[in-house]
């Protein structure tokens, strides 16, 4: 756009220096011409007697002749023609420059809108680089977030396998030693038996020979009279030899084989007793081992099934939060996006809105910068007219011939500056340009 501004200030320099050129021709072609009728009415009235006699009576009367007339009414009409062509020339200069200034503003307009419109593609593109970026950021955040979300639960489902491989080894391990386990517990406990078994065989030991006492001092105890007897039995056969000693005696060994099957008899109930508290602690004993084994296999079993329970359970409830968790963590980040979307939303309106509002104070800016440098021309074209006038004034020239002859000249020859295309001004006097004009140019050139 500068390029075009320096382009179009080169072709009004031009254009104005071509005017000017025309403008001294014209000039200089008028004054010819003038000059050239002049002699010619001189001349002819030269020739004429009248011009002849009146010449010689001129030089004797003091009074001025025809030629003298004639070379003050040419004089007048040169200067009549001459004001006329230059305010003809001024105000066609002063079109020009009118059509420059506004060639200078449309271009000056065309560059505004073209910097508008690079200004709003520019947003635009910026708007879509920024909306298409903030979309690829969090569809990236998303990607790594279900990505890692994957992970946490592989690896959660990882942990709770090998949880529930390492659960099942161990009750493979434990039913696999339960059998060991019982045998320990039933060797522990026939231990115990036998223990017991040879405590009870002492203690019955310990009651068969208590037993026997008290039956041998029942026995002596029921005895001793006979005893006694025949204890006299020997010394009173010496004195004398009673029969009835001897059968005495005789009644004494019967006692005392009664005694020795007493003792047997006690001997048998004893351990026939034995036997029966024997089988009764033996038969104690293995149901102690049965319900060892009923108990522990049932015990293996509950604490198995309450153990993958309790797994299953612990497995649920934490792939469970784990979830929640997870669609927790979605959530905030689906509103953060949300956040950061609204922001950019708010971001990108505030910056069009800015953008809008300093495109119109530019433009309002523009179009008043335009109306004031027109004004100022408009007033510089004016006083320029106004002076241009005083001097026709001063020169005894009537300023409304010369005003309407150079409108009528103007209106009949068809020259205006809308036909030209230059942005330059000259004063009303010399036809050079303002000095105000070329810095009215650099105002508007883009930077």
């Amino acid at each position: 756009m500068r390029k075009e501004f320096m382009r179009l200030e080169e072709i009004h320099a031009a254009e104005i220096e071509k005017e000017r050129k025309r403008a001294m021709s014209v000039e200089s072609k008028l004054a010819r011409q003038l000059e050239t009728e002049t002699k010619s009415e001189l001349k002819s009235a030269k020739k004429s007697p009248l011009g002849s006699f009146s010449s010689h009576d001129s030089d004797s009367s003091g009074h001025s002749n025809p030629l003298e007339a004639i070379r003050k009414r040419r004089h007048d009409v040169s200067t009549l023609e001459t004001r006329k062509t230059k305010r003809l020339l001024l105000t066609q200069l002063q079109d020009i420059e009118m059509e420059q200034l506004r060639q200078y503003i449309r271009l000056q307009q065309k560059a505004a809108e073209e910097i508008t419109s690079l200004l709003l593609r520019q947003h635009t593109e910026l708007e879509n680089l920024e909306i298409n970026q903030l979309k690829r950021i969090q569809d990236l955040r998303i990607n790594q977030l279900q990505s890692q979300h994957e992970a946490e639960m592989e690896n959660l489902h990882q942990y709770f396998k090998r949880i529930e491989v390492g659960l099942q080894k161990r009750h493979c391990e434990e039913t696999k030693n339960l059998p060991k386990y019982l045998k320990q517990k039933e060797l522990q406990i026939r231990k115990q038996f036998r223990d017991a078994a040879r405590i009870q065989k002492k203690q019955f030991k310990l009651l068969r020979e208590e037993r026997l006492k008290a039956a041998r001092r029942t026995s002596e105890l029921g005895s001793s009279p006979f005893s006694g007897a025949s204890e006299s039995c020997p010394s009173s056969g010496l004195m004398s030899s009673n029969p009835n000693n001897c059968s005495d005696s005789v009644d004494l060994q019967g006692q005392f084989v009664i005694h020795l099957q007493d003792e047997r008899q006690i001997l048998e109930n004893l351990k026939l007793e034995e036997k029966r508290k024997q089988a009764d602690l033996e038969a104690q004993y293995n149901k102690s081992i049965s319900e060892l084994h009923e108990r522990q296999n049932d015990k293996v079993e509950t604490t198995h099934a309450r153990e993958n329970k309790e797994f299953k359970e612990s497995r649920v409830e934490g792939v469970k939060i784990l979830s929640n968790f997870q669609e927790k963590q979605r959530r905030d980040m689906l509103k953060q996006h949300q956040r950061q979307r609204e922001d950019l939303e708010n971001r990108i309106r505030a910056r069009k809105e800015s953008l809008e509002a300093a495109m119109k104070k530019n433009a309002e800016s523009t179009k008043e910068e335009s109306r004031r440098k027109t004004r100022r021309l408009m007033e510089r074209h004016a006083e320029a007219l106004r002076a241009f006038d005083i001097e026709t004034a001063n020169l005894g020239i009537d300023n409304a011939a010369v005003v309407g002859a150079s409108a009528r000249i103007s209106g009949s020859s068809g020259v205006s500056g809308g036909s030209s295309s230059s942005s330059t001004s000259f004063s009303s006097s010399s036809g050079q340009r303002p000095s105000d004009w070329r810095h009215s140019r650099a105002e508007f050139l883009p930077s």
